[in-house]
């Protein structure tokens, strides 16, 4: 095991699992430009780490998963009146598919905002009975930029709308009636959860999994055709790879292949 801690937001490896964590619950894990810069650090960590093929993203705390931006920030920010510093509270990677690593959010309580942000950008979507969505941004006057785009990608036209132009709570129901969620577990069950399906994933070959991710994001941008060219050219490197050749031998053997991601 290996960590890197920074005050508000942590980050650890288990097994080839990076697990990073918001860490400022006495806020509802709140957004201010520190946690902001930390999450974008991390999860650019998680990016070039050779050791972690998945994340999970979670938090500490109750009440909530993250109630979103945190306001006195925005005061500050709103009081300064340097808008110039604006850029600095933004989730930088949210239209970056990680080079096809893959993503998994558990989240419970409160997750407002970036908070459900986090979740719309993430592969699988594991939360907790007691969680409750909402996105008020038109409440105190500011609009989306990437979130309706991952909105629709994730339910369609009809939910991305009621979720995103309601600004209401939406409940853990509603999550998996939408589509938004794909389980929901008692609290003490969300971690566990959440690293047995990034154990799962770990015993794919690296370069198949990281694959099927990169064609799913470039279907929401690129033409059909060209979606279809980048699957042939996955195939062939896959077909032609030692790791191929090792999940036959496996299935042959009855036993449990060893990848290497080559």
């Amino acid at each position: 095991m290996s960590d890197t801690q920074s005050a508000e937001v942590l980050y650890e490896v288990q097994d080839g699992v990076a697990i990073i964590t918001l860490n400022r619950p006495e806020k509802m894990n709140t957004f201010s430009k520190v946690v902001f810069a930390s999450f974008n650090e991390m999860i650019a960590r998680f990016k070039k780490d050779e050791n972690a093929a998945v994340c999970i993203i979670t938090a500490n705390g109750d009440e909530a998963f993250s109630a979103g931006f945190d306001i006195e920030a925005g005061s500050n920010l709103l009081s300064s009146g340097n808008y110039q510093d604006s850029n600095q509270f933004e989730l930088d990677f949210m239209l970056d598919d990680l080079g096809g690593k893959p993503v998994i959010w558990a989240g419970f309580g409160y997750c407002v905002g970036q908070g459900m942000a986090l979740a719309a950008w993430a592969d699988i979507r594991i939360a907790t009975a007691d969680t409750r969505f909402s996105l008020p941004e038109a409440k105190i006057g500011i609009s989306a930029v990437t979130l309706p785009i991952l909105l629709m990608d994730q339910m369609g036209l009809s939910q991305a709308t009621y979720s995103l132009l309601y600004g209401g709570h939406l409940d853990a129901n509603w999550g998996l009636r939408s589509g938004f969620l794909h389980e929901v577990v008692d609290r003490e069950e969300l971690l566990p959860r959440a690293l047995k399906i990034a154990k799962e994933m770990r015993q794919q070959a690296p370069l198949a999994l990281q694959a099927h991710k990169k064609l799913l994001w470039a279907q929401r941008t690129e033409e059909r055709q060209t979606v279809l060219e980048k699957g042939l050219e996955f195939r062939n490197k896959t077909m032609y790879s030692q790791d191929f050749v090792e999940g036959i031998n496996a299935f042959l053997e009855k036993r449990r292949p060893t990848f290497t991601g080559s």
